[in-house]
């Protein structure tokens, strides 16, 4: 059971590794408002481009990334290479 904006990552049981590293193909969740299938994207906010989940029916959902990004295609890179750093 999932509380309102957490998260959590389906992944390969092989695959162990830390959230770092996982591309928008490697996670996803689902909204508990309106169970939409929610993808790793980029996302903006004020603060700059992060990594996240994003609702199109609810809007923001959560930010994965430790960083925000000046630019969006250098957090597009960073999410396609998973190549960012998770918040802990």
């Amino acid at each position: 059971m999932a509380l309102p904006g957490e998260c959590f990552i389906t992944r390969d049981v092989k695959d162990t590794i830390e959230l770092q590293g996982l591309s928008a193909e490697s996670a996803h969740t689902f909204c508990s408002e309106c169970d939409a299938l929610l993808n790793l994207r980029v996302c903006e906010s004020a603060a700059g481009f992060y990594i996240g989940f994003w609702c199109d029916e609810d809007g923001p959902w959560s930010r994965e990334s430790y960083h925000y990004y000046q630019d969006y295609d250098v957090a597009q890179a960073a999410l396609v290479r998973g190549n960012w750093a998770p918040r802990m």
